[in-house]
């Protein structure tokens, strides 16, 4: 075999070799708009509503109906990606972006059917996120190994990247719409253009350009799912696992979900005042300030995620958690709500490791997979039960409704799980020290 020849062996091995990899460039640009958009709808949603004259409530049930998404969307999600690749699953999800973004412009401000779009919308918004999210974490997994780090990196980068951009052009086409920074329904179509036109670029290019063309197919590469269900339930053996779900999933949760939906109407309250009706006061600023900490968390996670922690970090970052959710709900200005939410978000990216491959450590290798699938769904179910609880309390539209409580609720919940891992901790020292006395003797 002459060296061209050879050359061209060589060249056409590595072609077949990438047959189904993921596109690292077209991965990287289409998760950066992925967040991008994300995080333009979060800031641009609660102005939004009241621009056009929506209940107060209208945030809150937004937000419950995405949360009620994300308790079957994952699966599902899961399905599809198995099913038709995830690749499609991704730009299936910044599809159903682009239908939000022009369902949420064309909900009536006083109507019988805003009643049922507005829930609707939301349920279509958490199922597209949950597609988006799981779509991408398995599509970034499917690169050469020696690409697997970077290929995890441009995640979580695209992640902070995206969501401190999304925020600064809502808030940038904002003023130049207005001068202050909206207060009329129509100030808000180019921004919402904007995030549908986006979408549709993201998932244009995931669908035609997410991965090298298969030529053929591979044998072996079908999933098998036959034993999914048993080696779900033998996640219950792990019993440790089994108390770290529960505290840091279950009772963690809520915290997550406090700020998440809570946070617009704590931000309104006069003493806070970053937005007032319809305008923007310190809202984005807020929003990109949190955005830039998770950066920083996620960079800082790659020092903890190469080896496993110990038992008392859970400790420390559920407890960190909860505490500054807490200082966010009692916050008595806005210097203070900007203090305790820099550190929440950054301690946010930690909680988002801990409740995945922190707890997986806890469980044989071959279960690490659906130990992460089942502590998602854990999260979402403490999640849900929260805001259904909150929910139940109060309502943002009566008039003696406290920002305040949903945060020390959360909070109370994200301590006795806190207080459950210190038990565990503590009855393990004592084993520990038991034994060894046990040998010494």
């Amino acid at each position: 075999m002459t060296s061209k020849d050879q050359e061209r062996t060589s060249i056409r091995e590595s072609q077949e070799s990438r047959e189904g990899l993921a596109r690292l460039p077209v991965v990287a640009a289409v998760a950066f708009l992925s967040f991008f958009c994300q995080a333009l709808l979060y800031y641009l949603l609660p102005l939004y509503f009241s621009s056009k004259g929506l209940p107060g409530g209208a945030w809150e049930t937004w937000s419950y109906y995405e949360i009620v998404a994300w308790l079957f969307a994952p699966p599902l999600a899961g399905v599809l990606g198995a099913r038709f690749g995830e690749r499609r699953t991704w730009a299936a999800g910044l599809a159903g972006y682009v239908s939000v973004g022009i369902s949420i412009s064309l909900v009536p401000s006083h109507s019988p059917w805003t009643n049922f779009l507005l829930p609707a919308i939301g349920l279509l918004w958490g199922t597209s996120s949950a597609m988006i999210w799981v779509g991408g974490i398995s599509l970034v997994q499917k690169v050469r190994e020696s690409q697997l780090g970077t290929s995890n990196a441009i995640m979580m980068t695209a992640l902070g990247g995206g969501g401190i951009g999304g925020p600064l052009l809502g808030r940038l086409l904002l003023a130049w719409k207005t001068s202050s920074y909206a207060s009329a329904t129509s100030e808000f179509r180019t921004s919402l253009a904007a995030f549908v036109v986006l979408s549709l670029l993201g998932s244009s290019l995931m669908w035609g350009f997410g991965e090298y063309r298969r030529r053929h197919s591979l044998p072996g590469t079908k999933t098998q799912h036959s034993n999914s269900i048993r080696q779900s339930l033998a996640l219950f053996r792990f019993r440790q696992y089994v108390l770290l779900v529960f505290s840091l999933s279950l009772l963690g949760g809520p915290v997550f979900q406090a700020t998440n939906v809570y946070r617009p109407y704590r931000v309104r309250d006069p003493q806070i005042g970053l937005i007032v009706g319809a305008q923007d006061h310190g809202w984005a600023a807020l929003e990109i300030t949190g955005y830039v900490m998770q950066l920083v968390g996620g960079l800082l996670i790659g020092l903890l995620a190469r080896k496993k922690g110990s038992g008392w970090l859970a400790v420390f970052v559920l407890g960190s958690f909860a505490a500054c959710g807490l200082g966010i709900g009692l916050a008595p200005n806005a210097p203070v709500l900007f203090a305790f939410s820099a550190v929440f978000e950054l301690i946010r990216q930690f909680m988002r490791w801990i409740q995945t491959g922190y707890v997986s450590e806890y469980v044989a290798e071959e279960q690490r997979s659906p130990a992460i699938g089942f502590s998602v769904t854990v999260s979402g179910i403490g999640s849900w039960a929260f805001n259904l609880l909150a929910r139940t309390i109060q309502s943002p539209d009566s008039p003696n409704f406290s920002s305040g409580l949903p945060f020390e609720l959360a909070a109370a919940m994200g301590f006795l799980g806190t207080a459950l891992l210190v038990i565990w901790q503590l009855r393990a020292s004592w084993k520990r020290r038991a034994g060894i006395r046990g040998l010494s003797i």
